[in-house]
């Protein structure tokens, strides 16, 4: 397969097509996923605000790299998030990540992610964590808690911007909106960085003491990558890691009979 591969690149490159990332193991899919890391983490393509293609590969065994993006939007919603993931993503939950958690009892959730950008296209560099009011895996229905490291485009955050605050030795911007049915608050770093070690935490208190994050609701899963609006072909996930601490987790609640 590996010759294969060179042949085909070879030949593109005699004939004098532009060269196009190839990668074995390459995913393509609306929304296809794969597991990393010996199945500690999962990359998902996740184009779910636009019908355009894009393909991700895995990389350096917790990271991925964007190989192609045909991406248009002009504003709204991002076209997608191809990101990586620890935890419950909907129903689909890895193995032994401390999730799901009570909000209340976590002590700490540490995020370590480095990545590299380009200088086109619009798009942003954004680190998640998912709410939901019960433990049973599924869409969430509480908050949807996100952190801007880096942005491109004119792009900004989902609702309006309701104030500064000074969290893990920077600024950001805080922006919210509660019109999609749930709660959605953003922290914006003021100056954009290309990797960071966060502890999410003190996110989290600063959104309870705002309201709009509840204590009895749990923590689903922590999310990193790349919201795409257009272009983004060479957006880049190095390497990433997430770990919770806290109270005893539950295992997630099965689904109630019909």
């Amino acid at each position: 397969m590996k010759n294969r591969v060179r042949v085909m690149v070879l030949l593109l490159m005699m004939s004098g097509v532009p060269w196009v990332s190839v990668h074995a193991d390459q995913i393509c899919g609306k929304f296809d996923t794969a597991s990393v890391s010996g199945g500690v983490y999962k990359i998902q393509n996740n184009i779910w605000g636009a019908d355009t293609s894009q393909c991700i590969s895995p990389l350096n065994d917790s990271g991925f790299v964007v190989d192609s993006s045909a991406h248009s939007n002009t504003g709204g919603a991002p076209a997608s998030y191809p990101s990586i993931w620890r935890g419950c993503h909907w129903q689909d939950c890895t193995p032994n990540s401390g999730m799901p958690i009570l909000a209340s009892e976590v002590t700490d959730a540490v995020f370590k992610w480095q990545f590299k950008t380009v200088t086109s296209g619009t798009w942003n560099a954004a680190a998640e964590a998912w709410f939901k009011k019960n433990s049973r895996p599924g869409a969430p229905d509480g908050t949807e808690l996100m952190i801007w490291l880096n942005h491109r485009g004119g792009i900004q955050p989902g609702g309006s911007k309701v104030g500064t605050v000074q969290l893990v030795g920077a600024t950001w911007e805080v922006w919210y909106t509660g019109s999609s049915g749930r709660e959605f608050v953003t922290y914006r770093r003021e100056t954009p960085v290309t990797s960071a070690t966060i502890d999410m935490k003190p996110f989290m208190d600063d959104a309870m003491a705002r309201g709009y994050l509840e204590s009895d609701w749990y923590m689903m899963d922590m999310e990193a990558g790349f919201e795409i609006w257009q272009d983004g072909a060479g957006l880049q996930t190095d390497s990433c890691s997430f770990e919770v601490n806290g109270g005893a987790d539950p295992e997630p609640e099965p689904e109630p009979e019909p």
